[in-house]
């Protein structure tokens, strides 16, 4: 398997315990709750369960659910088999 990587990102990562006092802290609880957010990616409906990345680009905030598809597309990442 091959991975190449285009640029270079800091990425952070937070407990799944502390996930709702973040989602909380950047306003975001009541609307992942409630469905209100899709993934940027495939367009899945955001739920607790499945949020895989939060990101806030040109002060927009994007959301991708946690599959392996949506996280390479974020990072840029090209995987060869």
């Amino acid at each position: 398997m091959f991975f190449r990587r285009f640029q270079t990102q800091v990425v952070l990562a937070v407990y799944d315990s502390d996930l709702d006092n973040l989602l909380k802290k950047v306003n975001l609880y009541d609307k992942v709750e409630k469905g209100q957010f899709s993934c940027n990616n495939c367009k899945t409906i955001i739920t607790r369960e499945n949020l895989g990345i939060i990101t806030n680009e040109n002060d927009r905030i994007y959301i991708y659910c946690i599959s392996t598809g949506c996280n390479r597309k974020h990072y840029n990442l090209e995987v060869n088999a």
